[in-house]
């Protein structure tokens, strides 16, 4: 028998006996107590109408009084209501009580003013603090939002205050004020003078700030998401797309109306195919790394993009805009259309089905339905007429380019956007180039993809400090380098040391190269205010990834169909922007004209949007603008990639 049979044999197991709770009959005065209580907890709304019902109860029997009982008032009218006005009267104001006359109605008086007291000042403090509280929400951002076709922006980032300011710009020409609805997980007041300092003064742009959280229903609606025009869903989270998804899902069991344009950021393209299979809204996704990584590759391959890049993104000077094509003009070609444009330069057309196609060849027919694809100064501007015929047969031979693509690249500093432009590199690179990276092992990252990875160029790597001056000067006084890339490692640091190392890195070259050979220097930011810094010089280029995936919402937000615009500019066997000699069309030293030079590109399909010279590049010039050709004399143009 063992140890617990002996234990249970010797403790015999006794019945409980059941706990009898007496029960207790509230009396009337607890249950009084128990219902002010839970009146009390409903908030200051009920309590200010049981205040309200117990002064006019107040009056109302005090009236009754003075009209049953004959009472003399000084007054000859003895009616109920003169009663009772009487007696509110002396419930409001406690100094109307002293002229009365006569005890009976002194007693009255001084009952209802002692009652009046209580019930008045306790009405006064619950509406001051009614107040109070009304206001606190206010500040906590959490009142609803009464609007209609306004821009709901879902989330906080860096790139808000341009994304802001290119809103702001995009309405400048509009009348009635653009109203913006921002609704983030942080303190309105906060939001708000954020908002103040970053947005351009005299804007028509009206910014409405909640505080919530952007993946709930009821927060949306708080803010009359089901009512915006268009939604933009920010990405706070460098590393992942949760917040994103969760926006997207929670937009759907809303129910956002099918013709709200929803603009989503995201770090991974693949998450989009899986968000649009489980919910019914047709969103346009922003991989905006990849469209970083590459206006970055290009802009190290020709110096000239950088400024067009940004005057192609921007609401500033001329965008990109979709015009009809007159009747006339339909059933002939491409090239007859460029010729026919006024206003503005054509690189493409878009069909009926929403199909863009840019940079199309020369003898394509234009169908019915296809819209032109201008860029110019503002909507309407850019007109067709019919071209008059040739005087002679144009030139479709091949243009020679300006081989501008540099042969050995090094980059400093390293960060997960750097496997993206070492993948656009390998596409546009010449055989045989040479990229060298030199990355900080501070720092735990992936390094580069082995050397084997990469078709077009050969890539040396080494790592050490990155800030270190002997370190930066082995590299830049390398007498093959075209251009220094300096890498910004926001995966590993803040925004503000990431930059800071940039910055210092961008010095020391500098420093190194007033007394040397002078390169062409790209450097990425995190901080688009950290340029005033350092300040911008002649052959530096500076890309802020926050401000370029900004500048692509905002555009894609006033226009949708501008997605596949960039989808085909920016994608690796898209169209290209690229540079030619002005020479190469025509003779050095003849004077032309700026509509010529675009009529003999054309004719090779490539389509002139801009000239270059003297380091400056203008995009969209005047068509009657006379220039002679010289060897500095560059072409902008927009082609097929296998131009």
């Amino acid at each position: 028998m063992s140890y617990i049979t002996r234990l249970r044999k010797r403790r015999p197991s006794t019945p409980r006996e059941p706990i009898r709770v007496k029960t207790v009959i509230p009396t009337r005065r607890e249950r009084a107590r128990y219902w002010l209580d839970s009146a009390f907890a409903r908030g200051t709304t009920t309590l200010i109408r049981l205040l309200g019902l117990a002064t006019l109860a107040l009056v109302v029997v005090a009236g009754l009084a003075l009209w049953l009982a004959h009472i003399n008032t000084g007054d000859s009218s003895r009616s109920f209501v003169e009663g009772g006005w009487l007696s509110l009267l002396r419930t409001m104001d406690p100094g109307t009580m002293g002229s009365d006359s006569g005890w009976p109605f002194r007693l009255i008086s001084l009952c209802v003013t002692i009652g009046g007291i209580f019930l008045v000042s306790s009405l006064i403090g619950l509406l001051a603090t009614g107040i109070d509280s009304r206001l606190a929400d206010l500040r906590r951002g959490r009142s609803r939002v009464i609007e209609r076709g306004h821009v709901l922006i879902l989330g906080w980032s860096p790139k808000l205050g341009t994304l802001l300011t290119e809103l702001a710009a995009a309405s400048a020409n509009q009348i009635k004020d653009h109203v913006v609805v921002i609704l983030a997980d942080r303190d309105k007041v906060d939001m708000e003078s954020d908002v103040r300092r970053q947005l351009p003064a005299h804007s028509h742009l009206r910014v409405v700030c909640r505080t919530g959280n952007a993946a709930d229903p009821h927060d949306l609606a708080l803010v009359a998401a089901v009512e915006a025009k268009t939604i933009l869903v920010l990405n706070p989270d460098a590393a992942g797309d949760a917040q994103s998804v969760r926006c997207v899902l929670a937009l759907a069991a809303l129910g956002v109306q099918p013709e709200t344009s929803i603009v989503v950021e995201l770090n991974d393209a693949s998450r989009a195919d899986a968000l649009r299979s489980a919910t019914d809204i047709d969103f346009v996704p922003i991989v905006s790394h990849d469209w970083i990584a590459r206006i970055i590759a290009q802009v190290c391959r020709l110096r000239e993009l950088g400024s067009v890049y940004r005057d192609l993104l921007d609401f500033a000077g001329d965008e990109v805009y979709f015009e009809p094509i007159p009747d006339a003009l339909i059933g002939g070609t491409f090239f007859d259309l460029v010729r026919g444009c006024r206003g503005g330069v054509l690189i493409g057309r878009a069909s009926s089905a929403g199909k863009v196609d840019l940079a199309p060849a020369s003898e394509t027919v234009i169908a019915r339905g296809d819209l032109a694809i201008v860029i110019a100064a503002d909507d309407g501007v850019a007109t067709f007429v019919v071209p008059a015929a040739l005087d002679v047969p144009h030139d479709t031979s091949r243009l020679d380019r300006i081989n501008h693509a540099p042969d050995h690249i090094g980059i400093l500093g390293w960060s997960p956007l750097g496997l993206r432009v070492l993948k656009e590199f390998d596409q546009f690179l010449p055989l045989n180039s040479v990229v060298d990276v030199f990355y900080d092992d501070a720092f735990e990252m992936d390094a580069p993809l082995p050397a084997e990875s990469y078709q077009r160029f050969e890539l040396r790597q080494r790592s050490g400090d990155t800030t270190n001056a002997k370190a930066i000067e082995n590299l830049v006084r390398q007498d093959s380098l075209d251009c220094l890339l300096l890498l910004c490692n926001r995966s590993e640091l803040a925004a503000s040391d990431a930059d800071a190392r940039v910055l210092l890195t961008m010095l020391e070259a500098r420093h190194i190269m007033t007394h040397g050979h002078a390169i062409r220097v790209v450097a990425e930011l995190a901080d688009e205010s950290d340029i005033v810094l350092v300040g911008e010089r002649r052959l530096e280029e500076f890309i802020v990834g926050e401000q370029i995936s900004a500048l692509l919402m905002a555009q894609i937000s006033e226009n949708r169909s501008m997605s596949g615009v960039f989808d085909e500019l920016l994608a690796a066997d898209g169209a290209q922007l690229d540079v030619v000699p002005a020479h190469a069309v025509a003779p050095v030293g003849e004077a032309i004209t700026v509509a010529d030079l675009a009529a003999r590109t054309a004719a090779r399909s490539m389509y002139l949007i801009g000239i270059a010279q003297h380091d400056t590049v203008t995009l969209n010039p005047a068509q009657d603008l006379s220039l002679v050709c010289d060897d500095d004399l560059r072409l902008v143009v927009m082609c097929c990639s296998d131009q």
